[in-house]
């Protein structure tokens, strides 16, 4: 049976309790990382709220995860010669 932990996070003056079987400390920096993330976004346009702000981040978190994917596997292609299929 998996490990659970329970770790407290707060991310923009908002005190969240999550449960992940990730370590406390990696999920401690992510909360740090989208509480950054966030305050940047928020300080650069008076207009974004906490809600935009948090829908902003957790997009170009996926975006930037799923491009740096994208870009290693054609790396791997091309370093081992081959196409993907439907190419």
């Amino acid at each position: 049976m998996p490990n659970i932990n329970r770790v407290r996070l707060e991310i923009c003056e908002t005190e969240y309790i999550v449960t992940s079987e990730e370590p406390e400390s990696y999920m401690l920096e992510l909360g740090a990382q989208l509480d950054r993330d966030m305050r940047t976004l928020m300080n650069n346009d008076s207009r974004i709220s906490t809600t935009m702000a948090a829908v902003l981040a957790a997009l170009r978190t996926h975006v930037d995860e799923i491009i740096r994917v994208r870009d290693y596997i054609k790396i791997m292609f091309d370093y081992y010669n081959c196409r993907p299929r439907g190419h």
